[in-house]
Order: structure tokens, then C-alpha cells, then sequence
């Protein structure tokens, strides 16, 4: 679910960046001075955007991959504790099918 939002906020944000760069250009061509330096401070401030994307997708990639390491070693370190929670998981799942089937 996550990676098909990050995807999808990739693609947005890939519109609204081609988007940008379209409308920058057109402004630009209109030969101006002043449309020129406007021009210029919009595509300053995308380029900081598009790093901040970047930077913000690489540290999530690093924090995402710490918190997997973090869980193994628990995981491997409390493999009892692991092992009833992964357990309780399923009694509450059980339950869960046994009383919506009571229901149903």
C-alpha cells in the first residue's frame, strides 16, 4: 500500500514538475527581462523542491529499511515473545471469521 503511494506521489509530483517546466518555458519566451528573472527564481525553486522530494524518498528508504533491521533483531533476539504475539495475532483474526460467520 505504501510503495503504491509513494508511486503515485512520484507521478504527481512528475506532472506538476513537467507542468512547471511548460509553463516556465512559456514565460520565458516571451523575450521580457523581468519574465526572465521570474522565470529563473520558479525554476530555482522547483529544482529546491524536486531535491527535498529526493532527499525526503531516500531518508524514508533508509528509516523504513533501520526499522527492519531493529524488528529481525528483536524477532530473533525475543523469539518467544515474538512467537505469542505472532500467535495472538491469529487467535484475534480467528475470532474475528468466528464471530462475523455467527453473524452472517
Amino acid at each position: 500500500m505504501m510503495h503504491r503511494d509513494a508511486t503515485r506521489l512520484k507521478r504527481d509530483a512528475q506532472r506538476v514538475f513537467e507542468d512547471f517546466e511548460r509553463i516556465v518555458g512559456e514565460i520565458s519566451q516571451s523575450g521580457e527581462e523581468r519574465a526572465d528573472a521570474t522565470a529563473r527564481q520558479l525554476r530555482n525553486g522547483a529544482d529546491q523542491m524536486r531535491d527535498r522530494l529526493i532527499d525526503m524518498g531516500e531518508s524514508a528508504v533508509v528509516r523504513a529499511r533501520r526499522a527492519g533491521r531493529h524488528a529481525r533483531t528483536y524477532a530473533r533476539n525475543h523469539p518467544w515473545t515474538t512467537g505469542n504475539v505472532a500467535l495472538a495475532a491469529v487467535a484475534v483474526i480467528a475470532i474475528g471469521l468466528l464471530v462475523r460467520r455467527r453473524r452472517g
